[in-house]
């Protein structure tokens, strides 16, 4: 298997070459970054000013003052000029009990750190629910003051499970090395050791903010303090835009990693010396609504996460494009599915958020639609409530119906056809075709045309594609399966049924063959393309009996299934196919 290089930003860190290193500058400690800077405005009452902070990973800028960092074990260091605050560094210590190697090595850590991470985010998604109305009105300086000193008390709880979580992780990414990356290759997730390190420093850097968010909350408690209004503005901000806390944090690694991961890790040797259990966990990930288990040398605590569906999000015609990327790495750090093609004028997110974020995405103006999917656990009534009272933009105005042309007197005339075919060939009271009202009603008369050059794209359950009636015999009959991570999401992969085009209802080859089918078809000299929009799974409560079970057509399916079409017209018109586009979607 090929490898790609690590990222540029792994490489040296992976080497071990500069330790972490945490620096405290009064009462606050900090925790320095991997690379780049962070920068924060620090309230200092005693001084009745606002000192400005930049946290760089070797240095540190505190008001007009610099202080460069060493790599000692312990120091304390003055400016490198004039007077100033001084201030200690310290490395940064991590869990002696993560250094052992190999995949069962990562699993033990990953199962340690997975109670904490889901308090983390349980912690976080709590902040989001108490201060939604706070946000909102900020006039009551009593409640205010409430307000703050319970979120700094939460922010106290989730900063001691950042202590465990952040550093040792970034430590035992460091052991690994390549032969985490190698391994979980293996397993199909491309980019482990790129999504630990970008994760996980950001846990650090969570905890950095929190911090000052609680120096500014201390400031709201006092409704005297000159810099009341600042500090005020100041936290509000943080909790308008909810997803700032919440990017990279807490999650271990990204979906695609660690569910590859998991699942496997889970049900294999790697899982000896842990608790059994019956279903693979998801371990504090976006998209978990299960129960996280965190499997220590000592005991293993069952502890439900913060439900996060799966969910897209699609954007109004012509919306900006880059404005669309930097909201979508705002909300969760750009780890779902963003889509974006020349073949239509809006873009679609595909990730996993919970009712506050998905509120959030549907408070922006660029916005359409953000919704949930109508996975495994949701019926589809809950999700179709959801997503139709959510859309913003108005139905498109479609042309009214026209007559077709009439035939002229040389009209094709079929013997013996099947019934549905004559009939659309009778006159009718208010027909103005009078060729056809003069024909045996026995006959199927048609245009000779029969829909040469358009193509009809059928959204279906599946389709035979080796029936007679979608032979060629001149014309294009294409197919497509939207995958199952679309169709069948949180489905266990061995429960899914194949990936393929098998019509487990037997309805999609029947809506085809009557559309554009040689011989039963209204058009069968049309193009085909075949689109199979949803799946089947096997009974979780018997899964030995061989037999699938119909799914409902989430929203994700669909999304993937119409981007697929409008591509697929795109590149016949690049390649001069000026013929018309039908959809069939009788599923709904």
């Amino acid at each position: 298997m090929d490898h790609p290089p690590p990222p540029t930003m792994a490489s040296d860190y992976l080497k071990g070459v500069r330790p972490r290193m945490q620096v405290t500058i009064g009462e606050d400690v900090f925790i320095l970054p991997i690379e780049g800077a962070e920068t924060y405005e620090v309230p200092d009452n005693s001084r009745n000013s606002i000192i400005p902070l930049e946290l760089r990973p070797d240095s540190v800028v505190y008001g007009p003052h610099t202080y460069s960092i060493g790599i000692l074990p312990e120091a304390t260091i003055q400016p490198s000029s004039g007077d100033g605050t001084t201030i200690s560094s310290t490395n940064v210590k991590v869990a002696e009990s993560h250094t052992s190697s190999g995949l069962k090595g990562l699993f033990n850590l990953l199962g340690t750190l997975a109670f904490p991470a889901a308090t983390i985010s349980d912690g976080l998604d709590g902040l989001a629910s108490r201060v939604a109305d706070w946000a909102q009105d900020t006039t009551d300086a009593k409640k205010n003051a409430q307000l703050a000193d319970a979120i700094s008390n939460i922010f106290n709880k989730i900063n001691i499970d950042l202590d465990q979580v952040g550093p040792g992780f970034e430590e035992a990414v460091k052991k690994f090395g390549n032969q985490i990356d190698i391994e979980l290759q293996d397993l199909g997730a491309n980019n482990a050791r790129e999504t630990f390190i970008k994760s996980f420093p950001k846990a650090s850097e969570l905890r950095n903010r929190m911090n000052m968010v609680k120096r500014w909350l201390d400031v709201v408690k006092d409704s005297t303090n000159p810099h009341y209004d600042q500090a005020l503005q100041l936290v509000k901000n943080q909790f308008l835009r909810p997803r700032t806390l919440k990017a990279g944090g807490a999650l271990i690694v990204t979906g695609g990693a660690l569910r590859a991961f998991a699942k496997i890790a889970w049900t294999t040797v790697l899982a000896a010396g842990g608790n059994q259990v019956d279903e693979s966990p998801t371990l504090s990930l976006p998209s978990t609504s299960a129960t996280t288990t965190s499997t220590t040398s000592s005991s293993s605590t069952p502890s439900a996460t913060p439900t996060r569906k799966q969910c897209f999000v699609m954007s109004k015609r012509h919306a900006d494009r880059t404005v669309f990327k930097q909201f979508t790495e705002e909300l969760d750090g750009g780890v779902g599915d963003l889509t974006v093609s020349d073949a239509f004028s809006w873009q679609t997110y595909r990730t996993f958020l919970n009712q506050t974020e998905l509120d959030y995405a549907n408070s922006k103006d660029f916005v359409n639609v953000a919704g949930w999917s109508a996975a495994a656990n949701q019926d589809w009534d809950e999700w179709s409530h959801t997503t139709n009272t959510s859309l913003k933009e108005q139905p498109i105005d479609l042309p009214k119906p026209k007559r077709a042309p009439v035939l002229a007197p040389t009209v094709k005339r079929r013997s013996g056809s099947e019934n549905h075919l004559k009939l659309i060939s009778q006159k009718s009271r208010t027909s103005h075709n009078h060729v056809i009202g003069k024909l045996p009603p026995d006959d199927y008369t048609y245009d000779e045309l029969l829909g040469k050059g358009s193509t009809i794209y059928v959204f279906d359950t599946g389709f035979n594609m080796f029936h007679e009636d979608f032979a060629l015999n001149g014309r294009k009959v294409d197919s497509y399966v939207v995958p199952n991570t679309e169709t069948l999401p949180g489905i266990p992969e061995d429960l899914q049924a194949p990936e393929d085009m098998t019509d487990y209802k037997n309805h999609g080859t029947g809506v085809a063959s009557v559309a554009g089918g040689l011989r039963y078809g209204v058009a069968s000299k049309a193009n085909l393309c075949l689109i199979k929009i949803s799946n089947c799974a096997k009974n979780p409560q018997n899964p030995g009996s061989g037999r699938y079970l119909s799914r409902v057509t989430t929203a994700d399916a669909l999304i993937d299934a119409f981007e697929h079409a409008f591509r697929h017209i795109a590149e016949r018109r690049a390649n001069g196919d000026k013929g018309y586009s039908i959809f069939s979607m009788s599923f709904i």
